[in-house]
């Protein structure tokens, strides 16, 4: 099992949806990855074929590279995540932090209104817990499809890695 394989979800690994929990019910990224005896529903991160076989988006495969990132960097993916991407490519709008009511632009599902409840959480982040802004997406995605060259015309990332991210 390779990090690519893990970072093209062509791992094997099942766990689709790691989702988001409200304040004080958060799942740890052991319990994610280990799964729970006392949850029959969470049995972790499960093989479902041997790698390489087949594409399928798997957050437990995005779980485990998480947490091989923290363990070789000794720091959290999300004060990684923060520097080395959002900060790099100046997403200065987005963010891996935990979303907070407080936050000027954070939607959620009852943005229209009043919420009955707090806003959901996770934390696990390389599967589903990034806060990203429209506009920021567009910084991401611009070098993405641009030979890493960024909106402004400057380097965000070298063209052999972007060759390598963006071939099947």
């Amino acid at each position: 099992l390779t990090l690519k394989k893990l970072m093209n979800h062509s791992a094997g690994l099942d766990t689709h949806s790691i989702g988001t929990q409200m304040p004080g019910f958060l799942k740890t990224i052991d319990g994610i990855i280990l799964g729970n005896i006392l949850d029959p529903l969470n049995n972790g991160v499960q093989p479902m074929w041997r790698p390489g076989i087949s594409y399928s988006y798997s957050g437990g495969g995005y779980t485990v590279l998480e947490h091989i990132l923290e363990l070789e960097t000794g720091e959290s993916f999300r004060v990684f995540g923060n520097r080395e991407l959002l900060d790099h490519v100046g997403m200065d709008d987005s963010t891996y932090d935990k979303g907070l009511s407080s936050m000027d632009n954070l939607a959620r599902g009852c943005s229209r209104g009043i919420c009955g409840y707090d806003v959901k959480q996770t934390n696990v982040k390389a599967a589903g817990g990034l806060l990203v802004t429209a506009n920021d997406y567009a910084k991401m995605l611009i070098p993405l499809m641009n030979e890493g060259i960024g909106i402004d015309g400057t380097r965000v990332f070298k063209a052999k890695t972007v060759r390598q991210i963006m071939t099947a």
